[in-house]
């Protein structure tokens, strides 16, 4: 019956291949859509940013030689990280404080002087126990990642080097 109703010459496939086909290209397209959308969010929050003036250009990079912090316990001081970090070479803390209390705000930033000392840092720091804690150690994405700008096969943000692939899922 399906040979009746198509054109003479052409392949005739059965609905159900078709959709395997339109299934596949619907997952892509969505995956593509998904991305553009991300970038455009992020541009967007970085151009509000910039409007309301916490950074100068919505087109500005993060450091790469700085680290990012978090779940610092309340009690842990600049001085107590400063002297855990300071094995992988030269840096200044600064943890984050409110403004009225003084309080902890719990995270903090790690500024090295090279670029190496930080990738050392973020390697061998990320989930160590710091005061009774686990702490997040979080890097500049673009320098955590692998084939020229692609995401590590084992989904961290970790230079290829660094992983061994034979124990990625």
């Amino acid at each position: 019956m399906i040979s009746v109703l198509t054109p003479f010459g052409s392949s005739a496939r059965s609905p159900a291949e078709d959709e395997v086909v339109d299934e596949a290209y619907d997952e892509e397209r969505l995956a593509e859509l998904e991305e553009e959308q991300k970038a455009k969010e992020a541009r967007s929050r970085a151009e509000v940013l910039e409007i309301i003036g916490d950074i100068k250009s919505a087109d500005m990079k993060p450091p790469e030689n700085v680290l990012f912090v978090a779940r610092l316990n309340p009690v842990t001081q600049a001085e107590d990280l400063e002297i855990i970090f300071s094995r992988f070479g030269e840096c200044k803390v600064d943890i984050i404080r409110d403004k009225s209390t003084g309080d902890s705000l719990c995270y903090g930033f790690i500024e090295f002087e090279d670029v190496k000392s930080c990738e050392r840092a973020y390697f061998k720091m990320d989930n160590t126990l710091v005061d009774d804690r686990r702490i997040k150690v979080i890097g500049h994405p673009h320098k955590f990642s692998c084939h020229e700008g692609e995401r590590c096969l084992t989904g961290n943000l970790r230079l290829c080097s660094q992983v061994d692939f034979s124990q990625s899922v």
